[in-house]
């Protein structure tokens, strides 16, 4: 079955939705990783539909943005994991249990110098961190205005 995305504006912030989810991703998360959260240890729940970490920490608000710590251990080259307040981890503290030799190949899969590169976080903090979070699940659709719907991509 091929997945429905909507794209829509939220807040003056774009994002997406995936088969009438209620994850909002913000529009520069990787969609194939929307649509393919993959662990690479088998029984592993990654990703904000099953993930509360992911849900919390990985979102500003409502808007999705990144794999929490814990997430991001069991899968490679999608960031290096997210803490409170969407900053990320550091090598000192979770280096040691990832693949990465050094403090420098660690922060090269930062999401900042990947695709939230130039992105103003304060920004998106000022238009989403009051938006509710009800039970782990992103809800507030009040301002939303669908402006492009795509089936059977």
């Amino acid at each position: 079955m091929n997945p429905t995305i909507t794209v829509f504006n939220h807040n003056g912030t774009y994002c997406y939705r995936v088969n009438g989810g209620t994850i909002n991703y913000y529009h520069r998360f990787p969609m194939d990783w929307a649509l393919n959260h993959i662990s690479s240890m088998p029984g592993c729940e990654i990703g904000p539909e099953l993930c509360g970490n992911c849900r919390v920490h990985g979102s500003i608000g409502d808007v999705f943005i990144g794999y929490c710590c814990n997430c991001a251990l069991y899968i490679t080259n999608r960031g290096i994991g997210l803490l409170n307040n969407c900053a990320e981890c550091t090598f000192d503290d979770v280096g040691h249990l990832t693949k990465f030799q050094t403090k420098e190949d660690f922060e090269s899969h930062s999401i900042y110098k990947s695709y939230m590169k130039g992105v103003e976080i304060d920004i998106l903090k000022a238009r989403h961190q009051s938006k509710e979070v009800h039970n782990g699940i992103m809800t507030n659709l009040k301002s939303q205005e669908t402006f492009h719907h795509i089936k059977n991509m």
